[in-house]
């Protein structure tokens, strides 16, 4: 039978960094923010400083040591891994970092599987404190954790077995997710053909004028948005008002820039609409609302003003892609104005192309 223990005994959490006091400052080390931690594993070791230019401020931690995200929703999400391949062996990173480093009876892999494990996500979530997203997992959780503790022989076992499974399921996950590219690719252009071409494969066509559209059936119209809707920004939404899971409290959920963020606990949007991602890389995304939702500021509220239903709209705004408009800065950014300039194609309000395509 494996003994108990609480996780104190087997690894020494968050080592300080004055055992690296006589290395010299201009060492080169890596750094690692928080974008750098896979989920379920990896660090990206893109970056480099000076010691002495990382060593106030940041989380030390060295190769074969665990490092686990504390911060939500990472900690939820598994953010977490094995640091291996450090320059010089020495990582500093992000304050929002717990690091494990194994003592001789604690296999690391196995501690690392330990740490993504559901029993030790789940439980520490729990033990979360601070407001809305701001919240962490403290590290007198992670010292008092009770767990079996197999000899080393049986944890390197363990931790072998996981290794060639998980990689047999990545393998295949990779596959599937390639084939559901395909599908996305194809669902897009037929959307696209649909709300551009209509559906009658032998109707008329005449040239749009319109480099983007092309020919488009003859008895279609093409006109710019500004004509047909009206756009408002959202409103600014503070974390302490966002949880990341829904609850009896925290249920009505809440778009952003990226789509959806959390949930909140009041509603600024109660009729339908089109949500617009205003904000961030994955700006332009589309979203029909049809219950009551918080729509911040980093999204745009799209309104229909005649001669389009919600249907077809968000088709059409699909099919545009809108992420191509955004200003190619830092900060992707769709404006209202952008919008509302789009030129598109449209059937009349009666005809069966239009009541087809939704």
């Amino acid at each position: 039978m494996w003994p108990i223990s609480r996780l104190c005994f087997q690894v020494k959490i968050n080592p300080v960094k004055s055992e690296i006091r006589g290395i010299p400052q201009d060492t080169s080390v890596s750094f690692v923010p928080m974008e750098a931690v896979g989920e379920y594993g990896g660090l990206r070791l893109e970056q480099t400083h000076a010691l002495e230019n990382v060593a106030n401020g940041y989380t030390y931690f060295r190769d074969g040591d665990v490092v686990v995200a504390k911060i939500t929703p990472c900690f939820e999400n598994g953010k977490g891994s094995i640091a291996d391949g450090l320059e010089n062996g020495i990582g500093f990173g992000t304050t929002e970092l717990h690091v494990l480093r194994p003592s001789s009876f604690m296999d690391r892999n196995y501690l690392f599987y330990l740490t993504i494990s559901h029993a030790f996500r789940k439980i520490g979530a729990s033990y979360m404190y601070g407001a809305g997203g701001q919240k962490r997992v403290p590290d007198t959780f992670i010292r008092d954790f009770r767990h079996p503790i197999p000899t080393t022989k049986e944890q390197r076992s363990i931790a072998a077995f996981l290794d060639r499974e998980t990689a047999r399921i990545d393998a295949l996950i990779e596959k599937k997710q390639r084939q559901i590219e395909l599908l996305q690719e194809k669902r897009s252009a037929l959307i696209s053909h649909a709300v551009t071409k209509g559906l009658a494969p032998k109707a008329p066509m005449k040239d749009s004028g319109i480099e983007w559209l092309g020919e488009i059936p003859a008895h279609w119209e093409v006109a710019p948005l500004r004509w047909h809707i009206k756009i408002a920004s959202g409103d600014f939404l503070p974390n302490t008002s966002l949880e990341v899971v829904q609850s009896d409290g925290y249920s009505v959920p809440a778009l952003g820039g990226n789509g959806l963020m959390g949930y909140t606990d009041k509603a600024n949007v109660h009729g339908s609409c089109i949500v617009v991602g205003r904000v961030g890389a994955q700006c332009g995304n589309i979203h029909r609302v049809n219950s009551p939702s918080w729509v911040t500021d980093n999204a745009l509220i799209v309104r229909i003003i005649k001669s389009f239903n919600e249907p077809f709209l968000g088709a059409v705004l699909d099919a545009s892609n809108l992420n191509r408009l955004a200003n190619q800065n830092a900060q992707p950014l769709i404006t209202g104005l952008m919008v509302k300039s789009l030129i598109v194609s449209r059937p009349p309000e009666g005809a069966m192309g239009y009541r087809k395509i939704h």
